[in-house]
């Protein structure tokens, strides 16, 4: 999946995008960096009991820190895409 993924990148650059690859491998990169923060922030976590609702709970929680950890990293590396974001949606839910 690396290889065929890293071909890709390669193809359309060359092909559809004209855009440059280390665009491509920065956002590896930032993904590398979110992941290996998600694990870290997660890792403490252990189920106290095993059950349907503990199991929620628990994937719950590691959501929600999934979540604050991937808007916040994403908020500092891709900052004019996050604002551009924001703006459609609120333009689009505005109506």
């Amino acid at each position: 999946m690396t290889y065929r993924t890293v071909y890709y990148a390669f193809y359309l650059r060359k092909n559809i995008l004209n855009r440059s690859i280390k665009k491509f491998f920065i956002h590896v990169l930032v993904d590398v960096l979110t992941t290996g923060a998600i694990v870290a922030a997660t890792f403490w976590l252990k189920m106290t009991s095993v059950s349907y609702l503990s199991w929620m709970v628990l994937a719950l929680e590691v959501f929600g820190i999934a979540l604050v950890i991937t808007a916040v990293i994403n908020l500092i590396f891709y900052r004019k895409d996050a604002k551009n974001a924001i703006r459609m949606f609120i333009k689009k839910n505005a109506v």
